[in-house]
């Protein structure tokens, strides 16, 4: 447990779907109030997970543009909140990316992090994709430091929810997964 004068470990966020609508219109400038906010600890950093073409340099540009679109952001904290980025393409059902992103999270600037935040927004359709190719690339463990949330709809009736939850739970403890 932390107290206020221990600083936090740093912490990687994946976000799956980044380039998305649901991460544009909803995710990224909810992160970016909390930065506003000072909610954010310093050691916190942001895996963009997409299948466009963007460097990590352009990746922040867009982050940027967006933010300054849709919430006026400006100044030195949405610099600070747009260096948090770094940006990985890959596609959610090639094995490869997620060895290319356990590669990313192990990158000095991004600290030695036993806690990791996959965030799927993504379409229903691709989480078993992105749940098992996470645990094929040695992404789910260690089991209880790392957290999946997922958002949108879980399942389209009682059926699919309940796989959906036999999936998640294969390769996550309960207190690991976030329903949104």
């Amino acid at each position: 447990m932390f107290d206020q004068e221990t600083p936090l470990p740093p912490c990687n966020f994946v976000i799956f779907g980044a380039t998305g609508n649901l991460a544009s219109n909803k995710l990224l400038p909810a992160l970016y109030r909390l930065e506003l906010a000072g909610k954010l600890p310093d050691g916190l950093n942001f895996v963009a997970f997409g299948r466009r073409e963007f460097t990590d340099a352009s990746w922040r540009d867009n982050v940027k543009a967006l933010l300054a679109q849709k919430l006026k952001a400006e100044g030195v904290v949405l610099e600070r909140f747009a260096s948090r980025f770094d940006y990985l393409r890959g596609e959610l059902n090639d094995p490869q990316a997620y060895l290319d992103l356990k590669e990313v999270l192990a990158k000095p600037k991004l600290g030695v992090c036993s806690n990791v935040v996959f965030y799927l927004a993504i379409k229903p359709n691709d989480f078993a994709a992105v749940i098992k190719n996470l645990d094929g690339a040695g992404l789910s463990k260690p089991r209880g430091l790392h957290r999946i949330v997922v958002e949108k709809p879980f399942g389209v009736d009682i059926e699919s929810a309940h796989m959906l939850n036999q999936l998640l739970h294969r390769y996550f403890d309960e207190s690991q997964v976030f329903r949104i």
